[in-house]
């Protein structure tokens, strides 16, 4: 009871001086872990204030002693608008509890030529993903693993908010997608369109097992074309990749023509160069040797070979008959200027 006793202290200080803190567009996230390890023989508790500003918040505790162990992390990124909670605890007398949380001030920007008083609805979503391990328990008095709690509206507008809360209180694989429709009023270039966007877990007392929401509460906004959205430190958010534009497909539509194009002449002067290649060996030709025909192909270089080994045995003739034979089937000039070379060493021995 001493744990939850000063962990809802610290939460309920930090959340006063957020009520204190000024529209200003500033990115406050923060959290605490409070653990308790062997019984209370070593307990541990740090806090970074939930109105810290900064963009990017990250805090590991652990403890152990007495045969239980207790360990939190935490962490939030303004740029990725994410939060995410990691606790674990095993032994005996061992017990851990958790809070982090993110506000921004996201700057909504509008097309060019938007009338002033022009109100527009973006379309936004939550997703809160995480596991809880089989064998997991909480403090009786509480009855739930985790709470948490979503929001996203106009900065001072109490109509057009998503907002969502709710627990999670069985072991098992969580996934749940929140969405709905978000209401802006857009008051001319001069005054800034603003969305508040705030994000929040809370493990109360966790006595035993993993809770893993590490990575996996985050928003989103879909922006229409023409529309913008950045963090309270000018970081452009749910940037996705433009359509290309007909003139750009155009271009990439004559890029490829114009590789394959090369491509086929690569393929068709390498393929005269071996033609080539086969009338140097087998003798001048007004025609190239694939128009002179497959027996004609080889009897000329039978010829050739005949010509120029007339005192070779029979054994010997025979063989090289074989290997060029079968060399002109295949066409290849390097293959058979190979094996005419090794027909040269054999009939030479």
């Amino acid at each position: 009871m001493k744990l939850i006793a000063s962990v809802r202290s610290l939460s309920l200080a930090a959340f006063l001086l957020l009520a204190a803190v000024d529209a200003n567009a500033v990115a406050l996230t923060g959290g605490v872990v409070s653990l308790v390890g062997g019984s209370g023989s070593c307990n541990k508790s740090q806090l970074v204030p939930l109105d810290t500003p900064q963009d990017t918040f990250a805090l590991l505790v652990s403890t152990a002693c007495g045969g239980g162990s207790a360990s939190g992390e935490l962490r939030s990124d303004a740029s990725s608008t994410s939060v995410g909670l990691h606790m674990t605890v095993s032994g005996t007398g061992a017990q851990a509890a958790a809070d982090v949380s993110l506000i921004d001030h996201w700057t909504i920007g509008v097309p060019v030529g938007t009338a002033a008083g022009t109100v527009f609805t973006l379309p936004a979503s939550f997703r809160l993903e995480g596991d809880i391990a089989s064998g997991s328990t909480f403090g009786l008095s509480f009855g739930r693993f985790l709470d948490y709690g979503i929001s996203l509206g106009q900065l001072g507008s109490l109509s057009g908010i998503l907002q969502r809360t709710g627990q999670v209180v069985s072991t098992g694989h969580f996934d749940q997608t929140f969405s709905g429709p978000v209401s802006f009023t857009y008051f001319g270039p001069g005054v800034p369109t603003m969305a508040d966007f705030e994000m929040q877990l809370f493990v109360f007392d966790l006595t035993q097992g993993d809770i893993d929401f590490s990575h996996t509460l985050s928003g989103s906004l879909t922006l229409p074309p023409g529309f913008t959205a950045s963090s309270s430190s000018g970081t452009p958010l749910f940037v996705s990749s433009p359509v290309p534009e007909p003139e750009a497909v155009s271009l990439m539509l004559l890029g490829l023509i114009v590789v394959a194009t090369a491509g086929v002449r690569l393929r068709r002067a390498r393929s005269h160069g071996a033609a080539i290649g086969h009338e140097r060996l087998l003798g001048k030709s007004a025609f190239p040797p694939v128009l002179l025909g497959q027996d004609a192909l080889v009897r000329r270089a039978l010829a050739n070979i005949q010509r120029r080994f007339l005192k070779a045995p029979a054994k010997t003739c025979a063989l090289a008959k074989a290997r060029v034979i079968t060399t002109c089937k295949r066409r290849g000039a390097a293959r058979f200027l190979t094996t005419r070379r090794t027909d040269t060493r054999a009939m030479r021995a």
